[in-house]
């Protein structure tokens, strides 16, 4: 039975409706009843999918994948002997004398590899049609079948090292699969390293020392003159500078405002970069300090920014979104407390900022920074933030919903653009002296 025959089957007689999955028993039922020419081993790691899958439902599309592999190599193997066979004393001889890039160009120009390389070339428009929403579900499967853990649960490992249960603990706190848990303590090899959170967190140190040090003032520094002359805050008077939307996330109010943001970015940052990787982390970061400094200059037209609180919020509020839609599943210790604690800090330093930018400010210092920074953070990460937590191992770009998220996210932008080109002089806003 070749590759079409057998995908034709199954779409026939077991998923006629075309969802590119079949029930467990189906399943079952294929490999005993037809003479799929698997090794037991192959037979092991289809029943790892099996068992490792929650939803009684079996993409067959990795079926076809494994059962056409091992066809695929037992006729190479039939082809390789029959050759081989007509091979004279002479001929022998010279072929041990080839170097290995005479082999590999000898080999690729064989007949039978020209007809197999047409062969995969049809069977791509059969692949098309078949769903790959399991394709990362059925590696984990296979990754569960080869490193087989003393014990079922990840949690009741023993003889782990301390890198290994810091990786265990990360799993523990982020994913709310077992199965991902398992996947991601396996292929976990701390290459690219977490570095993208850290960096942030040690350049808004030093510039907060460096701040601290110059003006002499570690608390409420936004009320001294000098503190709003740096060309890292942003200010609605220097708006045109566009690197300001970005750079006032190295700059704080003071000390209070850092320690929380250092803190989350190391507690909750640092360990979502380390499971999802530096890129979707930062993009969703930095998505969460433009929105900040965007949303700003919308409503609050007068007021500065300060604070990397845009991009932490956006963190914060992801993962707890995540946390809550997977609950039965999170196995981290004491989550209602954990998540009742979070949410508290996270109002409290919402209730300071609403505070500060609404205290009578001194003859000096202008307005004080606005808060709303932090509450489109929020949105960032319930909205864009969740779907990427949501979507570990998995493509976005093959997700509708985060292209619904880009582009929503594309006409806020040139919305912003064009507010602060046009709006500020139609509406008569009278912003604060430039510092």
């Amino acid at each position: 039975m070749d590759r079409s025959s057998l995908f034709q089957l199954i779409q026939e007689q077991l998923d006629p409706d075309n969802t590119g999955f079949i029930a467990v028993e189906n399943f079952t039922s294929l490999v005993e009843h037809h003479e799929l020419q698997l090794d037991p081993s192959k037979l092991d790691m289809l029943f790892a999918l099996v068992q490792s899958n929650e939803e009684g439902q079996v993409c067959y599309q990795e079926l076809i994948e494994l059962f056409h592999r091992r066809s695929h190599h037992n006729r190479t193997k039939q082809r390789a002997q029959e050759e081989m066979a007509s091979w004279s004393l002479e001929e022998i001889e010279e072929r041990i004398s080839w170097t290995w890039e005479e082999v590999l160009a000898r080999h690729e120009s064989l007949p039978w590899k020209r007809q197999e390389r047409r062969e995969d070339s049809d069977d791509a428009g059969v692949r098309g049609q078949m769903s790959s929403k399991r394709s990362s579900s059925f590696r984990r499967a296979i990754a569960n079948g080869r490193r087989t853990l003393q014990r079922e649960i990840l949690l009741d490992e023993t003889g782990l090292g301390v890198y290994k249960r810091f990786v265990r603990y990360v799993a523990y706190e982020i994913l709310p699969c077992e199965t991902d848990r398992r996947w991601y303590f396996h292929q976990n090899r701390l290459c690219p390293p977490p570095i993208f959170m850290a960096i942030i967190t040690i350049v808004q140190i030093i510039v907060f020392m460096c701040y601290g040090i110059m003006l002499n003032k570690w608390v409420l520094q936004t009320y001294q003159p000098d503190f709003m002359k740096s060309p890292l805050v942003y200010h609605p008077r220097h708006r045109h500078q566009v690197w300001r939307f970005f750079t006032y996330m190295f700059m704080h109010v003071g000390l209070e405002q850092l320690g929380f943001n250092a803190l989350l970015q190391l507690m909750i940052g640092v360990p979502l970069e380390m499971v999802h990787g530096i890129l979707r982390i930062s993009l969703l970061y930095m998505a969460g300090v433009l929105a900040g400094s965007l949303t700003v200059s919308i409503t609050d037209m007068r007021a500065p920014v300060v604070g990397g609180s845009g991009g932490v919020y956006a963190l914060c509020s992801a993962h707890l979104a995540n946390v809550v839609m997977n609950w039965a599943g999170m196995r981290c210790p004491y989550k209602l407390l954990r998540m009742i604690l979070a949410l508290v800090c996270m109002s409290s330093e919402v209730g300071r900022a609403v505070w500060l930018r609404f205290s009578p400010p001194l003859p000096s210092s202008g307005p004080q920074p606005s808060f709303m920074a932090h509450l489109s953070g929020a949105v960032v990460g319930i909205s864009m933030g969740l779907l990427i937590l949501r979507s570990y191992e998995e493509s976005l770009q093959k997700q509708c919903s985060w292209w619904v998220i880009v582009f929503s996210f594309i006409t806020f932008l040139l919305f912003a653009i064009f507010w602060n080109i046009f709006a500020y002089e139609l509406l008569g806003v009278q912003l604060p002296p430039a510092p």
